[in-house]
């Protein structure tokens, strides 16, 4: 009898462990499907982008990169103030409902290699997945 009570013991604590945890996944799907992943927009998104790197800079930006400008990656597309990279920057902001959230800034340095500059997401979106979707978003 007591060997009987104890497995039935055991099977409720892992289906209600698994009932938890299934829970917990549909919870964070949930959030994470609600981020839209847009190409930058300037007029929209600069501001935005602006008020991360100042909120951040000491995060995002390397002590040796004193002549950084992130006004002159986001006018002009570009992953450094070399002429050549104009252009060779593609930049992804994430958007939950109309609010955005985050963004990613990536170039590609040979045809088979990449090079990720920036992830970056607003501290009150953190924790919530969405910068694993802006790193893995591929178009």
């Amino acid at each position: 009898m007591k060997l009987t009570k104890r497995i039935l013991l055991g099977c409720f604590i892992v289906s209600g462990t698994l009932a938890a945890g299934i829970g917990i996944y549909t919870h964070i799907s949930r959030q994470q499907s609600q981020l839209t992943i847009m190409d930058f927009d300037q007029a929209r998104d600069t501001q935005f982008i602006l008020d991360i790197f100042k909120s951040n800079w000491y995060w995002l930006v390397s002590e040796y990169s004193k002549n950084f400008s992130p006004e002159y990656m986001l006018s002009h597309r570009a992953s450094s103030k070399n002429p050549e990279h104009i252009g060779n920057l593609t930049i992804k902001v994430g958007y939950q409902g109309q609010e955005p959230v985050g963004f990613v800034a990536y170039y590609k340095k040979s045809f088979y290699e990449g090079f990720l500059l920036f992830l970056a997401t607003k501290g009150e979106f953190r924790s919530k997945g969405y910068g694993y979707q802006l790193l893995k978003y591929h178009h």
